[in-house]
């Protein structure tokens, strides 16, 4: 049987921490339970026979870390809103 590439989509969120000046100094990536595996062409798979397992490191925040403090309510959030619907969907991203 020939080796096709696949995806492997793990859903969990993202945990940071903040100083008493917001600024970030640490952050993690907490896996959750739901793991999904893609073709190339973004169609589900079954899990692969021999299932690969690559550490999910995040960069850590440098001492000098720019934060940037969003009112949610206000335009700001407003901004980052649309920006992230006008983003490159993860798919197109990885072809």
């Amino acid at each position: 049987m020939e080796n096709h590439m696949y995806k492997k989509i793990i859903v969990g969120f993202v945990v940071q921490t903040f100083d008493a000046d917001n600024r970030c100094v640490a952050q993690e990536f907490v896996a959750g339970d739901t793991i999904d595996y893609e073709n190339e062409e973004g169609e589900p798979i079954p899990v692969p026979d021999a299932e690969a397992y690559f550490p999910m490191d995040m960069i850590q925040p440098q001492g000098n870390a720019e934060t940037t403090v969003v009112d949610w309510a206000g335009e700001g959030a407003q901004n980052i809103f649309r920006n992230f619907a006008s983003s490159p969907k993860i798919s197109e991203i990885s072809q």
